[in-house]
């Protein structure tokens, strides 16, 4: 068949090298194999496929459920996930980042830029009460030495 030709050649050039037929006898094999178990074949080299050649499977093993099942999860894989998914990965790292790790802690955040971390928070923190003066003087000299060390 013209469409059993079509998927081994695209098989055959989206390999990965180990995968790759140089052979005759290879290509028959492979040949054999769609003829003989279709669902092997494309549980094996369906990720290789284009769409357009998944759409021929699905065409002519029409009704078969592993087929359209595998048909199915290959193309799912082909197409792009949506912004709505990428947003939604995105803020559920987040909130891992948030409730499982100390990665927004205000250490953590002076450490990776402390500039910038004075800039937005520290300088709108006030001293605790009980703060010394010692511990007041202190604090002013890391902020005084973040702003001299940005300016140069």
């Amino acid at each position: 068949k013209a469409e059993e030709d079509i998927i081994i050649h695209q098989v055959n050039t989206k390999c990965p090298i180990d995968y790759k037929i140089y052979d005759d006898d290879r290509f028959v094999s492979l040949t054999n194999l769609l003829k003989r178990d279709p669902v092997v074949f494309l549980e094996q080299y369906g990720q290789f496929l284009r769409d357009s050649d998944l759409d021929v499977f699905s065409i002519c093993y029409k009704g078969n459920y592993e087929i359209e099942w595998y048909v199915k999860s290959y193309k799912l894989k082909l197409t792009p996930p949506s912004k709505t998914t990428v947003k939604n990965r995105r803020y559920i790292h987040l909130q891992h980042l948030i409730h499982h790790s100390d990665y927004f802690s205000l250490d953590n955040i002076r450490s990776r830029h402390p500039y910038l971390f004075y800039k937005h928070v520290g300088k709108y923190q006030a001293f605790p009460k009980e703060a010394t003066l010692s511990e007041r003087l202190l604090r002013n000299l890391d902020q005084s030495s973040i702003l001299a060390d940005k300016k140069r």
